[in-house]
């Protein structure tokens, strides 16, 4: 398992303890010390340590298993669509009827409450929407 900076400044302060208790020397914490930043791996780090008496061993931490991934993105998506749709429909509705009460055409108001929040709907759709299949 690789290591990281925190496990690495951990070792460095095992050594530290070693040289303040006289099992290492300056030569050798400053040698060591240099194969500590090198080391990428639990294994590397185990074995700079592995002839000191450890107050706590160098072990890699348990994995943990990954958190499910709830995508609620495209549901959230579903759910706004269908109430543009039925607000825009309410619009066009109420737009036809007024059109035929004035027995005339009337401005289609209604185009200025479906474009807008369709075109950004679109966009999110086509970023957001439903996970492509992978082959």
């Amino acid at each position: 398992m690789r290591a990281g900076d925190a496990d690495r400044e951990a070792v460095i302060e095992l050594l530290r303890a070693a040289v303040g208790a006289g099992y290492l020397s300056i030569d050798e914490f400053a040698e060591r010390a240099t194969r500590v930043w090198a080391a990428t791996t639990w294994a590397e780090l185990r074995a700079i340590t592995a002839d000191l008496p450890a107050r706590q061993p160098i072990v890699a931490p348990m994995p943990t298993r990954p958190r499910p991934r709830y995508d609620i993105g495209p549901a959230v998506l579903r759910v706004l669509t269908t109430i543009w749709v039925a607000g825009g429909a309410v619009n066009v509705v109420v737009w036809a009827l007024v059109c035929i009460g004035r027995l005339g055409w009337y401005y289609p108001w209604w185009i200025w409450v479906l474009v807008p929040p369709g075109s950004a709907l679109f966009v999110l759709w086509r970023t957001v929407g439903e996970p492509q299949a992978t082959a």
